[in-house]
């Protein structure tokens, strides 16, 4: 059995420190790579998102324009309705006044309560 030199195993250990450092020096450089790469997507993401909250302001603003809540279309036909029917009421009761108070005679059948 041979007797190996310190020498030489200190050779082998530093040639294997050398190997797992580049292999370690390596693996930083992919991972800072795709950490570069990764900040870029997140970028362009946040832009993305930036553009569609503005599409989306838009079209809430479009809507907010142009259509009306149900609700509020409700209400505001209840409230037509409602003018219409006291008009009608008015009329009703302005017509039963001009029959009551119509002369009897003098001008036909104008004066005769339909």
């Amino acid at each position: 059995m041979q007797i190996v030199e310190p020498f030489t195993v200190l050779a082998a250990f530093n040639v294997a420190l050398t190997l797992l450092g580049a292999l370690g020096a390596w693996g930083l450089k992919q991972m800072s790579a795709n950490l570069r790469d990764l900040k870029t997507s997140i970028a362009k993401c946040d832009t993305d998102v930036q553009a569609a909250r503005h599409e989306v302001s838009d079209v809430r603003l479009y809507i907010a324009e142009r259509y009306v809540r149900t609700d509020d279309y409700k209400a505001a036909l209840d409230a037509i309705f409602n003018a219409l029917r006291r008009i009608e009421d008015d009329l009703k009761d302005k017509q039963d006044k001009a029959l009551r108070f119509r002369p009897a005679t003098g001008f036909g059948d104008l004066g005769k309560g339909t």
